[in-house]
């Protein structure tokens, strides 16, 4: 555009809004987004770069696993063009940070870098498998099918049986009983309160959110417990749970707030990662397989080596081991305190220490070594006392003797610093001198 009408160019946000209202814009809008970020797929970036720049071996970043998509860098702004600069956090929709990048090649020959928790094995299709957090200990949570660009989710709903929706048939199943609605509402980006009537809020007793981050994260139930509330609040819950699992509200929603801050790049002081990593232990035990139900004893022995922060030492790629130990160790609580859970009774500080003490017991074995310092050995040391002992002590050697003048009156064996007096010590000294003024 020439300079005289430069003052008819748009800014990014008008040029979009023009766009979006079908009007015409000063230049066309070009979007490269794949999603929510700014990107296209690492293929075409490295096609791009190629093109513009020729065939330099530069490798792109994948900086969205889920979607593939490379980072487009300063360079290839300026070549494009672009107005506009994707911001980037430093965490992924699988939940490792982009970090500690290594190449990797995808399926049409394309180098690239990756995160280093990004780890896939091979699937019996010929794709890969994708787990969450990098941890391939755990249930895969995405594939990508053979000479394809992107994962796809691998956490499906299963089909309902529409044979079973009657609510008469299950109340005869069930042997009766009142019926209490169960109204499902979709959300739109997550907006919890633009889109639920408050009239439809007033006919329950409370809400189960299910989010879809944590869904992609591969934490199921994706139950959000920060938005998920009771009307009765913690009087529906045995008292055994209701001891155990108020800090532990208080620890996670401290979690979510400081996660979403750190996600930022921002540099955390102790305490704030020490809370980040007490959070991710307490999502980590949240999670629960499918037709996998835990006793009640075993529940409350994980939630009490929570909020002890026994679980904080354990590496996250172990969480899963760990929880299983917990769980067989629990068997071993005594029959009175399991008793107690059926009943209204709160625990006691000795039901409380005994728990405790069994769930450390049962994570004793992934605990992380600590670094053994060297020793010196037996050996060593008494080789060392008796070279200690053998040595001789140090003594002041003797300086050398200054060397007598005649008649100076000095002593053979005198120090070497000393001034020799011009007279003779063994001269007297008139006592008029002493009295005498300068």
């Amino acid at each position: 555009m020439p300079v005289e009408n430069s003052h008819l160019l748009m800014t990014s946000r008008e040029r979009l809004l023009a766009t979006l209202n079908h009007t015409e814009p000063d230049r066309l809008c070009v979007d490269f987004g794949a999603g929510f970020q700014t990107g296209i797929g690492a293929a075409a970036v490295h096609g791009l770069r190629e093109a513009l720049f020729g065939r330099n071996g530069q490798r792109v970043k994948v900086i969205e696993p889920y979607q593939m998509l490379g980072e487009i860098d300063e360079a290839l702004r300026q070549a494009l063009g672009l107005d506009v600069v994707g911001v980037h956090g430093p965490g992924t929709m699988f939940g490792f940070n982009n970090d500690n990048w290594k190449p990797f090649t995808l399926f049409d020959g394309t180098p690239v870098f990756v995160p280093g928790r990004f780890n896939v094995t091979p699937a019996d299709d010929g794709g890969w498998l994708m787990y969450p957090e990098g941890d391939t200990t755990a249930p895969p949570c995405a594939w990508m099918a053979e000479g394809t660009y992107f994962f796809d989710s691998l956490n499906r709903q299963q089909p309902l049986d529409e044979a079973r929706l009657d609510p008469a048939d299950n109340c005869k199943e069930l042997g009766g009983g009142s019926l209490t609605a169960l109204p499902i509402i979709e959300t739109e980006a997550q907006n919890i309160s633009a889109y639920i009537p408050t009239n439809l809020i007033s006919i329950t007793d409370g809400q189960i959110y299910l989010s879809p981050s944590l869904f992609e994260l591969g934490v199921l139930p994706a139950v959000d417990v920060g938005k998920s509330v009771s009307r009765v609040g913690g009087k529906a819950q045995r008292a055994a749970y209701r001891v155990v699992a108020g800090d532990l509200k208080l620890g996670y929603a401290q979690f979510e707030e400081l996660e979403t801050f750190a996600r930022f790049g921002a540099r955390l002081d102790q305490d704030t990662r020490k809370i980040i990593e007490h959070g991710r232990r307490i999502r980590a035990c949240l999670k629960q397989p499918e037709f996998a139900p835990v006793s009640v004893p075993a529940q409350i022995a994980v939630l009490l080596a929570l909020t002890a922060e026994l679980f904080d030492p354990v590496p996250l790629d172990q969480m899963t081991n760990a929880e299983h130990a917990v769980h067989e160790a629990a068997a071993s609580i005594p029959t009175e305190a399991c008793a107690r859970f059926e009943t209204a009774d709160k625990l006691s500080d000795e039901d409380r220490k005994t728990i405790i003490e069994i769930a450390r017991k049962a994570l004793t074995r992934f605990q992380p070594k600590p670094e053994a310092k060297p020793e010196a050995t037996a050996e060593s040391k008494t080789q060392a006392e008796s070279k200690a002992e053998s040595k001789p002590t140090a003594k002041a050697e003797p300086k050398p003797e200054a060397k007598s003048k005649p008649g100076d009156g000095s002593q053979p064996g005198a120090p070497t610093d000393a001034k020799p007096n011009p007279k003779s010590e063994t001269e007297p000294k008139p006592e008029a001198a002493l009295n005498e003024k300068p």
